[in-house]
């Protein structure tokens, strides 16, 4: 009987623990998709595409908080911004 119960915690937590990541992969995704988005709205505005994640914050087209695992540089010259995820949260 102590067996079984302990084999259902075990499976209870690693569900739990699933659950969690996917939830956190799903937050990561979600917060880059609304940064790429916030992006082009900026660029079809200015017709250039901004510098860096504030602007994009400054230009209310995105909050920082909707954003926050992610940063966006962009260096003249570039075809298009690059997406980096802070402090490796996002992989």
């Amino acid at each position: 009987m102590v067996v079984f119960v302990v084999g259902l915690l075990l499976v209870a937590y690693t569900s739990a623990r699933n659950i969690r990541s996917e939830t956190a992969t799903s937050d990561c995704q979600t917060q880059l998709r609304t940064l790429k988005l916030a992006a082009s709205q900026y660029q079809a505005r200015t017709d250039a595409f901004p510098p860096d994640k504030r602007t994009l914050v400054v230009a209310d087209l995105v909050a920082a908080d909707d954003v926050e695992l992610w940063d966006l540089s962009f260096t003249q010259g570039d075809k298009a911004p690059t997406y980096r995820a802070v402090g490796g949260t996002c992989a």
